[in-house]
């Protein structure tokens, strides 16, 4: 499903806690969202917080950058499986 109205909110996969962070990222907009590398916001969220942040984040951000570029809307965690079987 596109984002409603082009809002983050409106992409599956962003709740409140992940708008906030893509907020504190710079990132305000579906358009942005589009050119956006996961793992490079994964790495700077993780580095603003001091803290490895669980790797579902990495997911999540995956999850929200394709459906931004495609509108196909898949859970996150179909990216974690996907993460998975390219590491074994």
């Amino acid at each position: 499903m596109p984002a409603k109205n082009n809002t983050l909110r409106g992409l599956t996969n962003i709740g409140p806690a992940t708008a906030a962070d893509l907020a504190r990222l710079g990132i305000t907009s579906v358009e942005q969202l589009k050119g956006c590398d996961p793992q490079e916001l994964y790495d700077r969220i993780s580095a603003m917080d001091e803290v490895k942040h669980d790797i579902c984040v990495l997911d999540t951000f995956t999850a929200i950058i394709e459906n931004a570029k495609t509108g196909e809307a898949k859970p996150w965690w179909e990216y974690s499986r996907l993460r998975r079987k390219l590491k074994a």
